[in-house]
């Protein structure tokens, strides 16, 4: 685990889930263009419905850069895969960050209305896929 600083990164490097899912109800992709002062690169949003959720990152960063799994709504459980970057997880509850390591998968749940986040790091590239499964309608009983 690595302690870094949330406090470092501007309000306008700062995504959240939440504003991803809203942006897909007219359609099942988002494409997500970074500004050009954080870097350059897409987050695209999938919407496949039944629960399932997947986000593809692929960026350059300049700063470092929070996407909010904060969900307001949701109980997701997230299968997170990074191919290339420094990222990291971080629940608010909690003082230190879990770096997410390239090519091993990581599992992390949540709980609505509770914030969670990914930091990417800059000054390489960050590619990393995340599958988001609502728990709430696929293991309904």
């Amino acid at each position: 685990m690595t302690l870094l600083e949330f406090s470092k990164v501007d309000s306008h490097q700062v995504l959240e889930l939440d504003q991803l899912y809203n942006e897909t109800k007219s359609s099942h992709i988002f494409d997500y263009i970074l500004k050009s002062i954080c870097g350059r690169g897409t987050i695209r949003f999938l919407k496949l419905g039944n629960g399932f959720d997947v986000l593809e990152i692929d960026t350059f960063l300049r700063q470092p850069f929070k996407l909010s799994l904060n969900n307001k709504n949701k109980n997701y459980i997230y299968f997170i895969y990074c191919t290339e970057g420094s990222v990291y997880h971080k629940f608010k509850n909690q003082k230190k960050f879990t770096h997410i390591e390239e090519l091993c998968p990581s599992l992390f749940g949540s709980i609505p209305n509770t914030t969670s986040s990914l930091l990417l790091k800059p000054s390489k590239p960050s590619r990393l896929s995340i599958l988001c499964i609502d728990k709430t309608t696929r293991f309904e009983e």
